[in-house]
């Protein structure tokens, strides 16, 4: 939802406050179309969070890979490091993609 339409809401949107600084939900008006667009951001609030776990997963997976191709990166530069130990780190972190 834009700043500017939740402006606009915000100012079409008639309160009625008592004397106690509460809001009194009976006087307020709003346009259909104001309703309709917040119903319709409402519903996409769980659609959102779902999607929310799913990019928090794969953003700590990436994190977890770049690392290890730094590590594969290093590993290749070494004079003392061998194609078999380099072939079992690759084969440890397949597996542990795999465990995921």
């Amino acid at each position: 939802m834009s700043k500017e339409r939740l402006e606009e809401i915000q100012k079409d949107v008639n309160y009625a406050y008592r004397r106690d600084g509460s809001i009194n939900t009976k006087a307020i008006t709003m346009h259909i179309e104001h309703y309709e667009h917040l119903y319709e951001q409402a519903e996409r609030v769980p659609v959102l969070e779902f999607y929310k776990q799913d990019w928090m997963l794969v953003t700590e997976q990436n994190k977890r890979y770049r690392e290890s191709m730094k590590k594969l990166k290093q590993m290749v530069n070494d004079s003392e490091v061998d194609c078999g130990m380099i072939c079992d780190e690759i084969r440890e972190m397949a597996l542990e993609s795999e465990s995921e």
